[in-house]
């Protein structure tokens, strides 16, 4: 869809596809981990993406997980 907005190179076009990596391919078989396997080998940007959303998510989850703590604590202590 957003190819239909903007002009994709392949590279952006296979990144997008495979921001997930391997979580995307369970139930498609071999043929789909074959293609993910050519498309990290094609070009770089596939790895960075994915990385990047990784840490992406995993900082989001900890930031989350800090606030509800902090919160915790606050209350804990105005309302021993």
């Amino acid at each position: 869809m957003l190819s239909w907005y903007m002009r994709l190179k392949p590279e952006e076009m296979l990144a997008i596809r495979w921001h997930m990596g391997m979580f995307d391919i369970a139930e498609n078989g071999s043929s789909q981990r074959y293609a993910f396997y050519a498309a990290t080998e094609k070009t770089a940007l596939v790895s960075i993406l994915i990385s990047a959303d990784f840490l992406a998510s995993n900082l989001l989850k900890n930031h989350y997980l800090l606030i509800i703590s902090v919160r915790y604590h606050l209350t804990q202590r105005m309302f021993p």
